[in-house]
């Protein structure tokens, strides 16, 4: 028995050939091929079948792909895509375990092949037909290139999901690679609830842990996230997401308005919705100063916020960030895929608000912001689909924070 693999719901094979075009590339930090290689053993001898959509008479669907992990055949990045974002659709975060029920994998591992995508992006030049239509469905036209950048963002809408890694509580599922991903990203050892319990009243636990209270079998529960993780995370993905897309951007000779939108803030946030908000701004501002200091993105020439609440210490730091590197800001409440600087010579880019679970598009029909940009595009998403863009490359980002 094999481990199934589905298309996004829209999806055929007949789709590959127009969808198999060059320049795309899934890009993830270097520390993450330590983790192929431990997730690799896990999956040792695990087969993995790609099934088409179209279905005959019989009602048997067609394997368009098939491979085997091993360590002669390890994880690669457009493998860990297609094994981690193998649903046809998930809006509830409730990951579809049957999908790997044929291997018998554990809980924990299902868990660590989701968080491990998370850290993943993908990198495509595509092109707008439209922009606008969610949640109305009502859009406008537009012709243009635009870079797209798969990102999905933390979720916390159900206990097992990738937000859990910074969340601390009793009982909290646990994820194979866990303390390896915080580590990696946060840059020291993750707490337990119980030391965050003891050192609760000190001043440094106090601004750093925010508690919360969540229903658990029939109670109310205390918790407890951690806003020094998050707002790590969403730096590691802002630094990235720019060295990524500066380099393809590069190779095209185009200059670029860099949108990053407030990814996982809706209905990733769950319980979380009103802890979010105050810190991803000052991540992504984190990030993007170290971005701009240390890594010198020369074809990022504005910045542009959709839908961020403005504050006065963010915007003391972009007027610094501004005047250092010559680079313009604004806040918007413009679409994701509006190309409000085509007057300037600029390209947009924009990340998304993807899916761990399903691929870039996810429920399509405007159903989400992420739907909804997939829906706008030229290519409906379909080229940074791993399993339809068989010319999808691959690679790994060293990244330094101090």
């Amino acid at each position: 028995m094999s481990c199934r693999i589905d298309l996004r719901h829209d999806q055929t094979s007949s789709l590959i050939e127009a969808s198999s075009v060059p320049g795309v590339i899934i890009c993830a930090p270097s520390w993450l091929n330590e983790a192929l290689d431990l997730l690799t053993k896990k999956l040792n001898g695990v087969t993995f079948q790609v099934h088409d959509n179209s279905y005959d008479s019989s009602s048997s669907s067609t394997i368009i792909e098939e491979f085997v992990i091993s360590t002669s055949s390890p994880l690669t990045l457009r493998t860990l895509q297609m094994i981690a974002r193998c649903e046809p659709r998930n809006v509830t975060g409730v990951i579809n375990k049957i999908h790997y029920t044929p291997a018998g994998l554990s809980d924990e591992t299902i868990y660590a092949i989701r968080d491990l995508v998370r850290q993943c992006i993908i990198v495509a030049l595509d092109e707008t037909t439209h922009y606008g239509g969610y949640p109305s469905g009502q859009r406008e036209s537009q012709i243009g290139p635009v870079y797209i950048v798969d990102l999905a963002g933390l979720q916390f809408q159900q206990s097992h999901n990738t937000g859990r890694l910074v969340l601390s509580k009793d009982r909290l599922p646990e994820g194979l690679l866990d303390d390896f991903i915080y580590e990696k990203v946060v840059g020291e050892k993750r707490n337990t609830f119980q030391e965050i319990e003891a050192e609760k009243h000190q001043h440094e636990a106090q601004s750093r842990y925010t508690k919360y209270m969540y229903y658990r079998s029939g109670k109310m529960v205390k918790a407890y996230f951690d806003t020094k993780a998050y707002r790590r995370f969403v730096t590691n993905d802002v630094i990235l997401t720019g060295i990524a897309v500066n380099e393809v951007a590069s190779e095209n000779g185009h200059l670029l308005n860099f949108k990053f939108l407030k990814y996982g803030t809706g209905y990733f946030a769950g319980e979380l919705i009103e802890h979010l908000e105050p810190h991803i701004l000052p991540g992504v501002l984190d990030g993007l100063e170290i971005l701009f200091s240390d890594y010198n993105p020369k074809t990022i020439k504005s910045l542009e916020f959709p839908f961020y609440k403005e504050d006065t210490e963010s915007d003391t730091r972009l007027k610094i960030l501004s005047v250092k590197y010559n680079i313009p800001y604004r806040f918007s409440t413009d679409d994701a895929l509006k190309n409000t600087t085509k007057s300037e010579g600029l390209v947009t880019a924009v990340t998304n608000c993807g899916d761990p679970h399903a691929a870039f598009g996810n429920e399509m029909d405007f159903g989400s912001v992420d739907a909804t940009i997939a829906e706008n595009l030229k290519s409906k998403g379909n080229i940074l689909c791993p399993c339809l863009n068989k010319c999808i490359l691959q690679k790994f980002i060293s990244i330094q924070i101090n």
